[in-house]
């Protein structure tokens, strides 16, 4: 069937927009790969912030000195999107090193509106060169720092963490930052790294992945507006499989007031979403309206109208303002202008 001229205009993977900006002003990481600038930099803070100050003492005390034969004052010296491996033996590089790059990638939930892509990501925390009498000391900050990245991952945010052009407690995963439907760390190996002749330094390499939503930029109405379809695929035995093509052209939810801005860290205050467009109902299948708060699953969600949806705060570690993001089973979001304190 002919839906007419396919949507060759901008499009958008995660928050990356394409066609590229040629006069953005910013990074060509911030700009062609935001889920890495993000995850990059929300790790660097996490790392500085929790183990950090232990292991820059437990460095000076066991005499770990820098390049400049100065004492090593920094949890995180270097930030690279990339595998260190090539260059390690080019002197390019300051420790502790943190690098965080992609890996193989797989297209999921293939649709007429939109498609997710799934990439493994690949981090590496690498401490300066040491001795046995040094890494007897020093090393066991490795488990510290995989503990914190894991269990702040898991959390999507820190009260302290302001990701650059946001604000303390905002998610680096919910738009208009890295716009990350899913992350995770999966796997830890401890070890040190190779081909780096006589010196030893010690690693930690830790495997995850990322889900990011790709669709096309909205510049107007087409010929499924209003159309919500479902189409079966069926094997040769006349067997039904899974649906494979969902098209949605729904208009994007908006949210334009909250009933309560602030509540307890606890949990448990009941947020009325007002706005337009919320949607739920059998027709997406196993997807479900969805309402976060600083990156964080509400705990009940009742959906009352396409104009009101009612949402449980979940329990938070500590205080701080968040945003309140509400995804349709469609996939398209909207973020409240209004923001939420925990108190």
């Amino acid at each position: 069937m002919a839906y007419g001229d396919p949507p060759y205009g901008p499009f958008e993977t995660g928050a990356n927009v394409e066609p590229l900006s040629t006069s953005s002003g910013n990074s060509l990481l911030f700009d062609a790969d935001r889920t890495i600038f993000y995850v990059l930099d929300f790790f660097g803070y996490l790392i500085t912030t929790y183990p950090g100050p232990r292991l820059v003492q437990a460095m000076a005390a066991a005499g770990v000195m820098g390049a400049n034969a100065l004492p090593l004052s920094r949890a995180v010296a270097q930030k690279y999107p990339t595998d260190p491996g090539p260059y390690l033996q080019e002197n390019q590089f300051q420790f502790p090193l943190l690098c965080v790059y992609r890996t193989r990638a797989t297209t999921t939930q293939k649709t007429a509106g939109w498609e997710e892509d799934q990439c493994g990501l690949e981090v590496l925390y690498a401490l300066p060169p040491l001795n046995l009498g040094q890494a007897e000391r020093v090393q066991p900050i490795l488990n510290a720092v995989v503990t914190a990245l894991r269990h702040k991952l898991t959390q999507s945010y820190d009260p302290g963490y302001a990701p650059p052009g946001g604000q303390p407690g905002d998610s680096p995963w919910d738009p208009p930052f890295a716009f990350v439907d899913q992350i995770a760390l999966t796997e830890w190996r401890f070890g040190f790294l190779e081909g780096t002749n006589n010196l030893y330094f010690p690693a930690v390499t830790i495997t995850g992945f990322v889900k990011e939503r790709e669709n096309y930029v909205p510049t107007g109405a087409g010929p499924l507006n209003g159309a919500d379809i479902t189409g079966d695929l069926y094997g040769a035995d006349g067997t039904v499989l899974d649906p494979f093509v969902q098209a949605s052209t729904a208009s994007a939810p908006t949210i334009t007031a909250l009933s309560v801005s602030s509540g307890p860290a606890g949990g448990g205050t009941v947020v009325t979403l007002t706005g337009t467009g919320f949607e739920n109902g059998p027709q997406w299948g196993p997807a479900e309206l969805q309402v976060l708060f600083g990156g964080r699953p509400a705990s009940a969600i009742r959906w009352n109208s396409p104009t009101r949806v009612a949402a449980t705060t979940p329990a938070m570690l500590g205080a701080g303002t968040v945003a309140v993001v509400l995804t349709n089973p469609d996939g398209q979001t909207a973020t409240s202008p209004t923001r939420f304190t925990f108190a």
